[in-house]
């Protein structure tokens, strides 16, 4: 287990600890299965106590361990500024408004990075910028320089970068016998004509086989084509500039590999595939909930195995809110869901 998910999961354990900490097997019938403390009025007060007490960073982490930050600013991002629901965003980033905007989070931010550079280039490496959902940018460093960070003007807080570790399904993927539908009820649905035409869904998980059968079909009246790709790239993505590489076809407009850094999203683990199909598999032997949506393909997980690190995560929302998809899927795994420990707070 890495030292972010020790940080996360570390009072669970301490919990589970105290539990299965038993008398004898040979303890008679009226003796106490689990040993509490008298200072407890009870096991339900003392495990309370165990999962409320903070886990202090320093406890987990070295000085010199690397880590990746998220950098807060001060101003509100594109997307509380914005205020009409009927202008998309890329289109607001590249009207007169918008641009003013964003240039004023640009400078804000281009104060703190331009520091960076010229102090701490050698210990400090900047992985993404945000402007549309979060203003600030992740970085990877020494957990030691958190304190340079925060320093920063403009910097309003600074947080370790959680890691969502990938968790093999016990069984493996069983492939449905011929529609996801008869799991989710969605073939009525279906037979009604909604079949998830003229919309976009991004999926934000492993990655795709994009080679796969079953997306090899064009959907029908599908909403992106090529130059809406272009256009969103226009306005500015985290994903690049490349827009010709991200198109796949018709069912797949966009795909991109946050933690790779290019447009193969084919590698890694194939959960990503099975929750893609679950959603928009259209041919003869496998059909999605919404066999006619098209698919935004954003790939967090590293080819490598490990885990999904927020600052992909938070690059791969922006970008699917700038592409402007109607739905975001993100079931990124994790046995027990996700806890979070902020000490102080």
């Amino acid at each position: 287990m890495n030292k972010h998910s020790l940080l996360r999961v570390f009072s669970a354990v301490m919990a589970t600890l105290m539990i299965v900490t038993v008398v004898p097997v040979f303890a008679s019938a009226s003796s106490p299965l689990v040993s509490v403390p008298s200072r407890y009025n009870s096991m339900r007060d003392m495990i309370n106590e165990a999962v409320k007490q903070p886990v202090s960073e320093k406890e987990v982490y070295g000085e010199d361990d690397e880590v990746v930050f998220i950098v807060e600013m001060t101003q509100k991002p594109l997307l509380e500024v914005k205020t009409s629901s009927k202008v998309s965003m890329s289109d607001y980033i590249k009207s007169a408004a918008g641009a003013k905007v964003l240039r004023s989070i640009e400078n804000e931010q281009a104060k703190a990075l331009s520091v960076i550079e010229k102090k701490y280039s050698d210990t400090m490496d900047v992985l993404y910028r945000y402007d549309t959902v979060f203003n600030g940018f992740s970085v990877r460093a020494r957990y030691g320089d958190k304190a340079k960070l925060e320093a920063l003007d403009g910097v309003t807080r600074v947080t370790l970068s959680e890691t969502h570790e990938y968790v093999e399904p016990i069984n493996g993927y069983t492939e449905a016998e011929t529609s996801s539908g008869k799991m989710l009820n969605s073939d009525e649905a279906n037979k009604n004509g909604y079949t998830g035409k003229g919309t976009v869904t991004a999926i934000i998980d492993t990655g795709l086989d994009t080679d796969h059968e079953a997306f090899r079909n064009d959907p029908e009246s599908p909403r992106f084509t090529l130059t809406d790709v272009e256009n969103a790239v226009s306005a500015g993505l985290n994903a690049g500039s490349d827009a010709e590489s991200y198109y796949k076809s018709e069912k797949i407009p966009f795909a991109y590999d946050y933690a790779g850094g290019d447009a193969d999203v084919r590698g890694g683990e194939s959960h990503g595939t099975h929750v893609a199909g679950t959603v928009g598999a259209d041919n003869e032997k496998l059909s999605g909930v919404a066999p006619d949506t098209q698919l935004v393909i954003m790939k967090v997980f590293p080819d490598e195995g490990g885990g999904a690190d927020d600052s992909y995560i938070m690059a791969a929302l922006e970008d699917a809110v700038v592409l402007g998809v109607d739905t975001i899927n993100m079931s990124l795994g994790s046995a027990s869901g996700f806890t979070s420990i902020t000490p102080g707070e």
